[in-house]
């Protein structure tokens, strides 16, 4: 897969430091980095996520306080990102939801009640105020009815639709406007007049030279008789009679001839059909036969053209009546070309075994409709302004009819009372809407608050949890339950005592390696859920290890192994052909032991450096380690930093992989024969070599006797008695 170059310098980190002094740092799908504390492993991590964000799910770990929320007042933890800080906020909340609530409660009195008509409220004014327009709007509506049916009903000429209501005549009131008398039978004609349509037409250019190409082609074939009949040869005519006798007789030996009345042997008809049953003749009629349908259909189209002047307008129809001239006269010749072609094809159909001449026809020119087409537009266009006249004179004869009603009904008279009535109403709808609208505002205010507070607390991890509990049930004795109930979104620790009686501890009785745990393995129940829009992930571990025993350190090794496994339970959402991972730590243990162990090549003679990025931070740089001599795990130095990681955890069997390989080093460098060293020690040289197996597996099993500061002691004798005593406590000393 392709590598993502992360351009450092360009970076906006807010810490605003100058870390690297890298240009560019280069991510392969899986990338272990080395850095001592303070060397910029937490900036790195920002410094992905500012330029990736955008184009991948970039998902961070970096210990549990982002993911742990700490819930001091109930002593519970919640898996959540910032949810102890959530709490505070809930709280200012609910306070502040009080405080709005008692607004509103002044303001509900200020508005009275639905079922309240007291005249001292704003409800109660506005009733009133609406009591008065509604009696006025009744007379006027009214009015407006009757009038709306007669225009409805009013005939030759109709001068509305035929659902035309009072809510139609409210629209056009404003229009209302008398006509003259001599105005009003011209818009009576006009909205009589009937409407002519003609459309266009469609014809595909014909290239008629090819049409007559082909047919020659065709009639100037010939076919070879490959079998001869002497009594059929050099006459078409014989050989239609014959083969029409093929057709109607039954070819049984013997049939009766129905032309000469003698019988036809059984010998004529295989005659006959061995003849006939040539490819060429049945090549050449398949060509007749096509180029008589094509021909034919093309006529046909040609047929049913027809220009006339009778469906236009005035206006366009000397126009038109000139063009058809010209266009039966182009019809006639096309027509005749034709049927000349279609008549050669049938005469060929009868004289296959002939060679025709050719024939010479002037090609005529195909139809060019765009004039009339142009012409039939036009023709449209006046058409579409008619009907816009129609409806023009429609609504003009209408606006009379309206004025004329209203005046007789003294609408004018009511309205101007009606106007007065609403002036007053809209002063006490106006009161009303603003102290409405305070209402509404508040409660909105008061919902956003109550979902705000919704979405700040907890929600329950049921599957998560499940699924947490069972990766711990084998490596510690507690597991989280809920708080209250499994709707709950806050978590104690439930475990059994020595008398077999489970106590619950709550976060403040936890310690910051459990805590780190239960987090990170959260954290990786999380990516168990597909990135949005199937984006291709950056899941960075920002120094993962807290704190943790050497169990702990097991666990968390194992489930970052399997998470950039093959076949681990996250290969379905974290897919290392496209996906990458990123682990940073300063913790020397964890970092030979979490990447692929080995120094093996595949069948491509590949490495894990090959495969993989290892870098180590050192000085503001990346180095990039490219083989095992140049990583930690051969590096002197760092395996004494090793072997002392490894006795604080009490991990005695790694211990002798340590010593094994940091007294190999030592011999190489110093050429000293390794019997000699051993000398007299032979039981130690078995003791570190027997041991030192696979690193994973001497985390989980301890099978030397011996403890860890007895393991330092003996390993501390074997240095002194090789005069080297300086070289161990300088060594040891410094880590």
């Amino acid at each position: 897969m392709l590598e993502i170059n992360i351009n450092v310098p360009s970076a906006k980190v807010p810490r605003s430091i100058s870390t690297f002094q890298e240009e560019i740092v280069s991510l392969k799908n899986k990338n272990f980095i080395f850095a001592r504390n303070g060397a910029g492993k937490s900036t790195f991590s920002e410094i992905i996520k500012q330029q990736c964000c955008s184009e991948y799910d970039v998902q961070i770990f970096s210990g549990f306080e982002q993911l742990l929320g700490e819930n001091d007042h109930l002593n519970a933890f919640a898996l959540e990102v910032n949810a102890s800080s959530n709490q505070k906020l809930i709280a200012e909340k609910e306070d502040y939801k009080d405080s709005q609530k008692k607004l509103l409660d002044v303001i509900q009195r200020e508005i009275g009640s639905k079922e309240d008509d007291d005249s001292s409220t704003l409800r109660g004014k506005l009733f009133l105020a609406n009591d008065s327009v509604s009696e006025l709007e009744d007379k006027i509506r009214g009015i407006l009815s009757n009038a709306a049916s007669i225009i409805k009903n009013t005939s030759n000429p109709q001068i509305s639709g035929t659902s035309y209501n009072i809510t139609n005549l409210k629209k056009e009131k404003n229009k209302a406007k008398s006509i003259p008398g001599s105005e009003i039978s011209k818009l009576e004609k006009t909205i009589n007049s009937q409407k002519k349509s003609v459309d266009p037409i469609i014809w595909n250019p014909v290239k008629f030279e090819l049409y007559l190409k082909s047919v020659n082609e065709i009639i100037t074939s010939k076919v070879k008789q490959k079998k001869t009949i002497p009594r059929l040869k050099n006459s078409d005519k014989a050989i239609r009679f014959a083969q029409k006798g093929m057709e109607i007789h039954k070819h049984i030996d013997g049939t009766i001839c129905s032309f000469c009345g003698n019988p036809i042997s059984e010998q004529t008809f295989n005659e006959l059909e061995t003849f006939f049953s040539s490819d060429e003749i049945s090549e050449l009629q398949n060509r007749i036969n096509r180029g008589i349908t094509d021909i034919e259909f093309l006529l046909q189209k040609v047929e049913s053209l027809n220009i006339s002047s009778e469906e236009f307008y005035p206006q366009y129809v000397d126009e038109v009546q000139n063009l058809e001239k010209d266009f039966t006269k182009q019809k006639e010749n096309i027509l005749f070309f034709l049927k000349n072609l279609l008549n050669q094809l049938h005469d060929k159909n009868m004289n296959l075994f002939s060679e025709q001449q050719k024939i010479n026809l002037a090609v005529p020119t195909d139809f060019n409709l765009e004039l009339y087409n142009t012409i039939v537009s036009k023709n449209i266009d006046y058409g579409n302004r008619l009907a816009k006249e129609k409806e023009k004179a429609k609504d003009l004869l209408r606006f009379d009819k309206i004025k004329q009603l209203l005046d007789d009904a003294e609408y004018h008279k009511f309205h101007a009372q009606l106007e007065s009535a609403q002036k007053l109403k809209k002063e006490a709808q106006s009161d009303f809407k603003q102290k409405d609208h305070e209402r509404l505002e508040l409660e909105k205010k008061i919902s956003n608050i109550e979902k705000e507070i919704e979405l700040l607390k907890p929600k329950a991890e049921e599957q998560a949890v499940l699924n947490i509990n069972k990766k711990l049930r084998n490596f510690v004795p507690w597991s989280i339950a809920y708080l209250d109930d499994e709707s709950s979104g806050y978590y104690q620790i439930k475990q059994c005592d020595e008398r077999g009686i489970t106590t619950y501890r709550g976060v403040k009785e936890l310690s910051t390696g459990e805590k780190n745990i239960i987090a990170f393995l959260y954290f990786m129940q999380k990516l168990l859920v597909p990135s949005p829009d199937n984006k291709q992930r950056i899941i960075i571990f920002d120094d993962p290890m807290t704190s943790n025993d050497a169990t702990m350190q097991y666990l968390i090794i194992t489930e970052l192994q399997n998470l950039y496994g093959a076949q681990s339970e996250y290969r379905h959402v974290i897919r290392s052909s496209r996906d990458y991972i990123v682990i940073l730590t300063h913790n020397v243990f964890f970092y030979l032991n979490v990447s692929p162990h080995g120094a093996y090549k595949d069948k491509n003679g590949l490495t894990k450096y090959d495969k993989c990025n290892f870098y180590s931070i050192e000085s503001g740089k990346f180095r990039l380690v490219k083989s095992e001599k140049e990583d930690l795990r051969t590096s002197y130095d760092s395996l004494w930093i090793e072997l002392s990681e490894l006795k604080k955890n009490n991990l005695t069997n790694s211990m002798l992989n340590s010593m094994r390989r940091i007294i190999e080093t030592y011999l190489e460098f110093t050429s000293i024969d390794r019997n000699k060293f051993y000398r007299g020690k032979e039981l130690y040289s078995k003791l570190f070599n027997v041991n030192s197996h696979s690193v994973i597996q001497d985390i989980s099993t301890q099978s030397t006797t011996y403890s860890a500061e007895e393991l330092i002691d003996v390993f501390k004798q074997l240095f002194i008695e090789n005069n080297a005593e300086d070289h161990f406590n300088k060594h040891w000393h410094e880590v």
